[in-house]
């Protein structure tokens, strides 16, 4: 795979535009400017150089006092992050009154770029995701969210390696409201575009890992649309298509992914970037028929904040529940719109059933892809049915 262009890199850097030329570059102690390699609506990124081996140098474009308490905060977010497919960061220091980042020089091109130019093996493709999903489960530790995935903030390296770039736009998980919208509309999650009302965490990082990964493997998103009000609405009513309309050569493997990655209930995605690591990586070993998705996820309630408001509503199931032990079965359906906490309150309610030690087990339908029996097709994909031995 050939190298970036300085426009690849530039577009990889940064999707924003300058407002105008940058300051003057500041002397940096032992590093020496060897030329730009993009300009965003807030910083400059140069090549450098420091005892001959090459780095990328990030500094602010302006001397604003906010701009710069921004930068600095970009700069502590980083320095706390390590995986391969993070840029590590070098040095953190001032020169002339003016911050800067040191960090890894990425060698590569942008996905958007591999994309366009090239028909991308699958199984290459989920590689290159569950890269990034491991470097999402890092940051995600820490209590950071992206909140600007997209193929041109992911890097695509000679060796292979991908990196995720760009964590201007990041922000403490939950620590903003669904309103501060940011991010790139076609891959953002209905939560973050504030037109769900819930909190921006790194479900929403995953929901558009999964624009990327449909991407991919269809040469165009899930959603596109000429008016941007339209295409948020697109995001949070219209189901997700199946990526095999578009292409047939996606296995099954492959869309049941997609599909739970771009639910729109953030709690019907997969939980971590850990447990979507685990399944891509499957993907990328060659498997294409349905297996049961996310068993990386950490135990049932590892992640969930209390349930709050929902103490009628949880009452309930545990009464059905100590009826349905009693041998008094039957069915019961939680219903409401998306964002409510169904998948939540039925995670309690399964919770609890494994801690009397009852077995769970998952189905999932999709409304826009009607089949029968689809639930207990997913059921019987949770459960580990022993192959029966030959005849004789």
């Amino acid at each position: 795979m050939g190298r970036a262009s300085s426009h690849d890199q530039r577009h990889a850097w940064s999707h924003l535009s300058a407002s105008g030329p940058p300051l003057p570059a500041p002397d940096l102690p032992g590093i020496v400017l060897d030329g730009i390699l993009g300009t965003g609506a807030f910083t400059v990124v140069y090549r450098g150089t420091r005892d001959g081996l090459p780095y990328a140098v990030k500094i602010p474009l302006t001397d604003d006092p906010l701009m710069e308490a921004a930068f600095r905060r970009e700069a502590a977010l980083l320095a706390v992050l390590d995986d391969p497919a993070l840029a590590r960061v070098h040095e953190v220091g001032q020169a002339d009154g003016r911050p800067y980042l040191v960090m890894d020089l990425i060698d590569g091109v942008p996905l958007a770029h591999a994309l366009r130019e090239t028909t991308v093996c699958h199984r290459r493709l989920a590689s290159w995701i569950a890269q990034v999903a491991g470097a999402l489960a890092e940051a995600h530790r820490a209590g950071l969210v992206h909140r600007d995935i997209t193929p041109t903030n992911i890097m695509i390296c000679e060796d292979g390696q991908a990196k995720l770039i760009d964590f201007g736009l990041a922000t403490v998980s939950g620590g903003e409201s669904a309103a501060a919208t940011v991010g790139t509309f076609t891959y953002s999650a209905p939560e973050q575009t504030g037109m769900l009302r819930r909190v921006v965490d790194g479900q929403a990082d995953l929901y558009s890992l999964g624009v990327v990964l449909f991407e991919g493997a269809c040469g165009r998103p899930p959603f596109a649309a000429a008016e941007v009000g339209e295409l948020l609405a697109l995001h949070l009513t219209c189901p997700p298509p199946d990526p095999r309309e578009f292409n047939p050569e996606v296995s099954p493997a492959l869309a049941a992914v997609i599909a739970r990655l771009l639910a729109k209930d953030p709690d019907d995605r997969y939980r971590t970037a850990t447990a979507l690591r685990a399944d891509l990586a499957r993907l990328a070993e060659g498997t294409t028929e349905t297996f049961a998705l996310g068993t990386a996820e950490p135990g049932l309630g590892a992640f969930d904040i209390d349930l709050v408001g929902r103490a009628d509503e949880l009452r309930r199931l545990r009464h059905r529940w100590n009826a349905a032990r009693e041998g008094h079965g039957g069915a019961v359906l939680i219903e409401g719109p998306a964002g409510v906490g169904k998948s939540r309150l039925a995670r309690e309610l399964a919770g609890i059933a494994l801690a009397d030690g009852c077995p769970v087990y998952h189905g999932r339908g999709q409304q826009a892809h009607p089949a029968p029996f689809a639930l207990l097709r997913g059921v019987l994909d949770d459960i580990d049915i022993p192959s029966a031995g030959p005849a004789g």
